[in-house]
């Protein structure tokens, strides 16, 4: 039962989303303009004009639900590799959106990717709020514990009762662990990155340098970030096949 009230604490814990404003109403206008037109022409001016308008507010709004319209836009433009960078993004805020969940596969589909592999599958099921939860959200939560852990340490002082002692130390063991979830992602996780245009991987940072044997990763490859080289102008990454080589900046997006 524990068990259960504590998932439900942890995912109704607060979203924090900027409101949407009438730039997101303008922009959704003509989205739906795009889907509704039968000429080609139509649809992608209509599509164009929908990423206009959410791009212009990008700086200002950074919300999930913009870079999730946005990611929408570039995949009606058959623009693959941008619409899983920023579907990719908005998956960081929002990690329990369904929809983005479905969009995001039905995009690596269109663009011939194969399916994602879980390879840490025991980790994942056994910290689920890693991947359940944005890094606000559990930055939330570790706030939440932590007053939790005083309040219950501060009862079992003033009330020196077995119960507040008990729940005292189990909020602090939760808030331990919310605080290596959050120190992971902010400052040991690996930098990953989308490729935008057909590239092959090089086996040095430059042009001048051979190219690994193989196809060009498409677009729409999600790779592993292990070095930035020669003035932030090359990557060094790593393929899901576990191959190394380096691509350009220009075409590739960090997440």
């Amino acid at each position: 039962m524990n068990h259960h009230l504590l998932f439900l604490f942890l995912c109704l814990c607060p979203i924090c989303l900027p409101a949407a404003g009438a730039f997101i109403d303008e922009g959704y206008i003509r989205y739906s303009q795009g889907q509704q037109t039968q000429t080609p022409e139509e649809k992608r001016h209509a599509f164009n004009d929908a990423l206009t308008i959410y791009l212009s507010e990008l700086t200002q709004n950074p919300s999930g639900r913009l870079l999730y319209n946005i990611g929408n836009c570039y995949c009606q433009l058959k623009e693959y590799g941008l619409a899983l960078w920023y579907y990719y993004r908005a998956y960081k805020e929002m990690p329990r959106a369904e929809p983005l969940i479905q969009n995001i596969q039905r995009t690596k589909e269109l663009a011939h990717l194969p399916p994602s592999v879980n390879e840490n599958m025991v980790a994942d099921t056994l910290l689920f709020f890693h991947r359940m939860l944005s890094l606000y959200e559990r930055e939330m939560c570790l706030l939440g514990f932590l007053l939790c852990t005083f309040a219950f340490a501060s009862f079992a002082v003033w009330l020196p009762q077995p119960t507040f002692l008990t729940l005292a130390f189990v909020s602090l063991g939760i808030t331990i662990v919310f605080s290596a979830s959050i120190a992971w992602t902010l400052f040991f996780a690996p930098l990953e990155a989308v490729i935008i245009y057909p590239t092959p991987l090089y086996k040095g940072a430059g042009t001048e340098y051979p190219t690994l044997p193989g196809l060009p990763l498409i677009p729409g490859t999600k790779v592993t970030v292990r070095q930035v080289v020669n003035n932030g102008n090359w990557l060094k990454v790593e393929s899901s096949t576990h191959e190394e080589g380096f691509v350009a900046k220009e075409q590739a997006r960090v997440i």
